[in-house]
C-alpha cells in the first residue's frame, strides 16, 4: 500500500536544504543588478526593480515583472566605480498606460510620462535606492515593462549587453536579444553617461503567465517541476465555455465523462464516486462535502481570471482527493478603475445529420420512418440554451468590491432534460495597510436541473431516456462564505495567510415516477488553514509550511444508509493536516528543486485512518537558455467519500418493477498511488510568434483503486436486510486492487505574429495505456472489461479510458475580426462495465457500429465593434457528428451560439 522510499536520503536532501543558510558566509542580500561588463573599472549602475525580487546574483534584472495595480516598487542604483559621481539624474519613462503616484525621492515632470529624480552625489561603491508608487490601467490583455537604466558608454553592440528579461520570481523568459528594447537618449552629463532602455507595452503572451499552485506563489510556467497548463479569461471567453469542464475539455490530457474528470487515465467514468482530481477555488477545496464531488455549473465563469491544472500526484500540498492532479480557480480582483461587464449569449440546437430512420416491425420490415430529434418529430421548436452575467468591480477608497450575478436556461438536445440556474457573487477586501488586507468572498446559487442516465436505443431512440426508467429532477442550494487575512512583510520576505471556507450543499432528488419518493442529501463543509511563507534571499530558498483541517457534516440525508443506533442518516468526517514544502534554487537559478511533505488523519464516524507522511519530490534544470528538463515524483492518496462509504439508494429501470441499487460499503479502504514523469520544455521563436514545445513521460501507479463494481452482494453483510425490494444485485464500491497507468504527452503552444498574421496556437496529443495490475475477475460477479474490439490479452484494460486523445486550438486576427478553430479527437473506449452491455439498450450493437474514434470540430468568429463591444458565433459540432463520450449518453448535434459582451 505504502511505497518504500529511501527516506534516509529524503531526510539528508531536506537537511542540506535547511541548513542551506547557514553554511553560505559571505553571501549579501542584494537587489538585482545589471553589469555592463565583467571587466568595467568605471560606470554607474541602475536597474528598477520590484522590491520582493532578491538575489545574490549580479547579472540579471527582473526586466520583465508584471505591475499590480496601485503596487510599490524599488529603484536602486550603485555607482561601482572609484570616483565620486555628482549632479546624478535620473529619468523614468512611464508607458502611456503607467502613472507614478507618489515617491520617496524628489522630482519633477520635465515632459509627458517623463520623471526627473534629483538623486544627488553618490559615493564610489555606494548603493541607495527610493520606493516609488505607481497604478496602472486595468487591461488584462496587456502587461506593463518597467524601465531600466545603464550607465556608462554604451555597449559597441546591443547583443553583447548582459541583460535578461526575467519574470517575477523566474529567469530567462526572454532575451534582450529577442524582445523589442529601446534605446533612447542620453540621460546624465559627466562624469558618466546612462541611457535609458524602454520595454514597450504589448499585449500579453503565454510567456508572461504565472503559474500559483505548484509553488503556492507566482513563478512562470517553465519553472514548474510537473506538468501543468493554464487557461487565462480570455480563453474562457473566447471558447464561450458556459461551464468550467467545457473550458477543461480543451486541454491535452484531461477529459470529462459526463461530470467525472480525468487527467492522464487516473479517472474513468464512476457515478457518483469521489474526485481524484482536488478541486480548488481561490486555493481552497472546494469538493462536495458528502460525495467529494464537483458540480460544474457552480465555478462562477463570469468572475475567472485563470485556471491552473496540475497533471499527477499533488497530496503532498493539497491532501486527500489529489490524486490524480490539482485544479485551481483564480478569480479576479477589483482594478484601480471601475469596470462593468455584461454579456448575453443565446443558441440553437440543429437536427442532427442523419436525422430520419426507419421504423421496423419484430421480423425487421420497414412500416414507417420517424426523426432523431424529437422535436421535429412532435413538431415543437428546437431546444435552446441562453444566458447571461453581469460583473461590476471598483475600488471605494482601501475598499475593493466585485459583484456578479448569473442566469442560465438550457433545454437539452436530450428529451426531456434541461437545466436552469441563477448565482449571485461578491468579493470584498479591505486594505488595512500596506502589509496587511482582510477579505470576504461570497457565492450562492439556486438551480434545478433533470438528467437521464442512458438512452432508450439506437436510431432514434439515442435522444430520448427509457420511458419506465427514472429521470432524476434536482433542486440544489448552493452557497459558499469565504474570509481571509493575509499579512505580507516585503523587507523580511515573510506572508502569513489565514483563510477559511463555508460550503454549504443542498440537494433534493425526485424521480419523475409518482411511486418514488424524494432523496435529499443535505452537506455542509468547513474548512479552515493557516499557511507561512518564509524567503531566505541570502540562500535562494523558500520555505512553506501550514496546517488546515476539514469537517463534513451530512444531516438528514435519505440517500445514505439508515444509522441503526440512532435511526438517523446523519453523517461526520473530519480532517486534519500538517504540510511543508521547501523550494530552492541552485547555480544562479538554473537549478530549480522543491521538497514537500504531509502527514494526515482523517476520521469517518468512528473509524480513523492516519496516513503516513506523503512526499514530493521535483527539480526543473535550466540546459541552455531556451530549453529547461524537469522531473518529478510524488505520492497521492484519497479517502473515501461518505457517499461511496454508506450510500444506499436505488433506480427504478428496464420497463419492469425492479430496482438497481447502490450499496454501501462499510469496509472500503483509501486508496494510495504515486506519479512519477519527465518533462522537457523548449521554447521557440518565429519571427515575432513565440512558444514552446513539451513534451512529457509519466506513470501513475494506483492501490487499493476504488471502484463501483457490480455484483452480487449479501443483504446482511452490506446492511440492507430491511429492505425487501433489495435481490442482492447492484453497484457497490470496492477496492479493486491495482492499477497502473503510463502514457506520453506532446503540446505546442504559443502567440505572436507569422509575418503580419497574429496566431495564438494550442495543440497536444495524449496517449494512455492503463490496466490493472490485479485479477479483477475475483470480484463479486465481476468480470472483464468488455468491448467489441477487446482481443485475447486485453481483459485486464481500465474501464472508460481513451487510449488516444488530440486536442488543438488556433486563433488567428485581422483587423478587428478573430476567427478559431477547434478539434479534439478521442479514440473508441474499449473498456466498460460488462453489465451494461447486457441492460442497457442496442448499447452493444451500438459499440458494435461506432467502434472508432470521433473528430469534433468547432468554430468560432469574433468581430470587435470598439475596444469594450464585442459579438461573437459560434458552431460547435461543425461537421454534425453522432458521437458519445461516455457510453448509452449522445453528445450534442450541431448547434449554434451567440454572444455579445459590452464593457465600460
Amino acid at each position: 500500500m505504502r511505497l518504500h522510499l529511501p527516506y534516509t536520503l529524503l531526510i539528508t536532501i531536506s537537511l542540506i536544504l535547511m541548513l542551506q543558510q547557514a553554511i553560505v558566509v559571505n553571501a549579501q542580500t542584494t537587489d538585482v543588478r545589471l553589469e555592463a561588463s565583467k571587466s568595467q573599472e568605471n560606470g554607474l549602475l541602475q536597474s528598477y526593480v520590484p522590491s520582493r525580487l532578491q538575489s545574490s546574483s549580479s547579472k540579471t534584472v527582473a526586466a520583465f515583472s508584471p505591475f499590480t495595480s496601485q503596487s510599490q516598487h524599488t529603484v536602486t542604483y550603485c555607482n561601482n566605480s572609484q570616483r565620486t559621481a555628482e549632479q546624478v539624474v535620473v529619468e523614468l519613462v512611464f508607458d502611456p498606460t503607467v502613472t507614478a503616484v507618489r515617491s520617496t525621492q524628489t522630482y519633477q515632470i520635465a515632459q509627458n510620462r517623463l520623471y526627473q529624480y534629483q538623486l544627488g552625489t553618490i559615493k564610489a561603491g555606494e548603493c541607495l535606492s527610493f520606493k516609488i508608487q505607481i497604478s496602472y490601467k486595468d487591461d488584462r490583455n496587456l502587461v506593463a515593462g518597467p524601465t531600466h537604466f545603464i550607465a556608462d558608454k554604451p555597449p559597441l553592440k546591443f547583443k553583447t549587453l548582459p541583460l535578461s528579461l526575467n519574470n517575477l520570481y523566474g529567469k530567462n523568459i526572454l532575451t534582450a536579444s529577442t524582445q523589442s528594447v529601446y534605446i533612447d537618449e542620453l540621460i546624465m552629463d559627466n562624469p558618466y553617461k546612462a541611457f535609458q532602455l524602454r520595454l514597450p507595452y504589448r499585449e500579453k503572451s503565454l510567456a508572461d503567465l504565472l503559474f500559483y499552485s505548484e509553488y503556492k506563489r507566482p513563478k512562470p510556467l517553465s519553472l514548474q517541476t510537473i506538468s501543468a497548463n493554464i487557461i487565462t479569461q480570455n480563453q474562457v471567453e473566447q471558447w464561450n465555455a458556459i461551464t468550467l469542464d467545457q473550458a477543461l475539455h480543451k486541454l491535452p490530457g484531461l477529459n470529462v465523462l459526463d461530470n467525472q474528470l480525468d487527467i492522464w487515465g487516473g479517472n474513468g467514468f464512476a457515478y457518483g464516486s469521489g474526485s481524484r482530481v482536488q478541486m480548488l477555488m481561490n486555493d481552497l477545496p472546494i469538493l462536495r462535502g458528502d460525495a467529494n464531488y464537483t458540480d460544474w455549473n457552480f465555478f462562477p465563469v463570469e468572475l475567472i481570471d485563470q485556471v491552473e491544472v496540475m497533471k499527477g500526484a499533488g497530496s503532498a500540498l493539497y491532501g486527500s482527493a489529489a490524486l490524480n492532479g490539482v485544479i485551481n480557480v483564480k478569480t479576479i480582483k477589483a482594478g484601480d478603475k471601475p469596470m462593468t461587464k455584461v454579456e448575453f449569449h443565446t443558441g440553437v440546437y440543429q437536427a442532427p445529420s442523419n436525422n430520419m430512420v426507419n421504423i421496423e416491425d419484430e421480423f425487421g420490415q420497414v412500416i414507417g420512418t420517424t426523426k432523431k430529434a424529437w422535436w421535429q418529430e412532435e413538431a415543437t421548436l428546437p431546444p435552446t440554451i441562453n444566458g447571461g452575467s453581469l460583473v461590476h468591480s471598483r475600488k471605494i477608497g482601501r475598499l475593493s468590491l466585485v459583484a456578479a450575478g448569473h442566469l442560465e436556461a438550457d433545454q437539452s438536445w436530450r428529451k426531456n432534460e434541461f437545466e436552469r440556474r441563477g448565482r449571485l457573487s461578491t468579493q470584498l477586501s479591505y486594505t488595512i495597510n500596506d502589509r496587511t488586507e482582510i477579505g470576504l468572498n461570497t457565492y450562492f446559487q439556486k438551480n434545478q436541473s433533470r438528467h437521464f442516465l442512458a438512452w432508450a436505443g439506437k436510431d432514434h431512440q439515442l435522444y430520448r431516456h427509457w420511458e419506465d426508467a427514472d429521470i432524476i429532477t434536482t433542486n440544489g442550494n448552493k452557497l459558499v462564505v469565504d474570509p481571509y487575512l493575509t499579512y505580507e512583510n516585503e523587507e523580511q520576505g515573510i506572508l502569513h495567510k489565514v483563510q477559511a471556507r463555508y460550503y454549504k450543499n443542498d440537494v433534493l432528488n425526485k424521480a419523475d415516477q409518482a411511486n418514488r419518493s424524494a432523496k435529499s442529501s443535505f452537506a455542509d463543509m468547513y474548512y479552515g488553514e493557516y499557511q507561512v511563507q518564509k524567503e531566505l534571499a541570502a540562500t535562494n530558498m523558500t520555505i512553506i509550511g501550514g496546517v488546515n483541517a476539514t469537517l463534513n457534516n451530512v444531516s438528514d440525508s435519505e440517500l445514505y444508509l439508515t444509522q441503526p443506533d440512532d435511526n438517523t442518516n446523519n453523517y461526520l468526517s473530519s480532517n486534519v493536516a500538517l504540510f511543508l514544502q521547501v523550494n530552492k534554487a541552485l547555480f544562479r537559478d538554473r537549478l530549480n528543486l522543491t521538497f514537500g511533505a504531509r502527514m494526515e488523519r482523517n476520521k469517518l464516524q468512528d473509524l480513523v485512518d492516519t496516513q503516513l507522511p506523503t512526499f514530493k519530490l521535483g527539480a526543473n534544470y535550466e540546459l541552455t537558455k531556451s530549453t529547461r528538463l524537469r522531473a518529478s515524483f510524488s505520492e497521492g492518496y484519497r479517502f473515501p467519500s461518505i457517499a461511496e462509504k454508506y450510500i444506499a439508494t436505488s433506480v427504478a429501470v428496464f420497463n419492469t418493477n425492479s430496482e438497481i441499487f447502490l450499496v454501501p460499503n462499510k469496509e472500503l479502504q483509501a486508496e494510495t498511488g504515486w506519479n512519477a514523469a519527465l518533462g522537457i520544455q523548449q521554447n521557440i521563436r518565429l519571427f515575432d510568434w513565440q512558444g514552446y514545445v513539451d513534451a512529457s513521460i509519466f506513470a501513475n501507479q494506483y492501490n487499493n483503486m476504488i471502484e463501483f463494481t457490480f455484483g452480487n452482494y449479501d443483504k446482511e453483510l452490506v446492511g440492507l436486510s430491511h429492505i425487501p425490494e433489495y435481490q442482492g444485485f447492484g453497484f457497490r464500491s470496492m477496492n479493486v486492487g491495482d492499477a497502473v497507468v503510463t502514457g506520453a504527452e506532446l503540446s505546442l503552444a504559443g502567440d505572436g505574429k507569422i509575418g503580419y498574421v497574429p496566431m495564438r496556437v494550442m495543440v497536444g496529443y495524449t496517449y494512455l495505456n492503463a490496466r490493472y495490475r490485479t485479477d479483477v475477475e475475483t470480484l463479486p460477479l465481476q468480470v472483464p472489461a468488455a468491448g467489441p474490439n477487446l482481443e485475447p490479452g486485453q481483459s485486464d484494460l481500465l474501464k472508460y479510458r481513451f487510449k488516444h486523445t488530440f486536442k488543438g486550438d488556433i486563433e488567428s486576427k485581422y483587423k478587428s475580426m478573430s476567427l478559431g478553430i477547434s478539434a479534439n479527437y478521442n479514440s473508441f473506449i474499449e473498456g466498460i462495465d460488462p453489465i451494461f452491455n447486457l441492460l442497457i439498450p442496442d448499447l452493444m450493437d451500438y459499440r458494435a457500429d461506432h467502434n472508432h474514434g470521433n473528430w469534433v470540430v468547432n468554430a468560432r468568429l469574433t468581430y470587435h465593434f470598439s475596444p469594450n463591444t464585442r459579438f461573437s458565433a459560434h458552431v460547435n459540432n461543425l461537421l454534425n457528428k453522432e458521437y458519445t463520450l461516455r457510453p448509452a449518453l449522445i453528445e450534442a448535434p450541431r448547434n449554434f451560439q451567440f454572444k455579445y459582451v459590452y464593457e465600460f
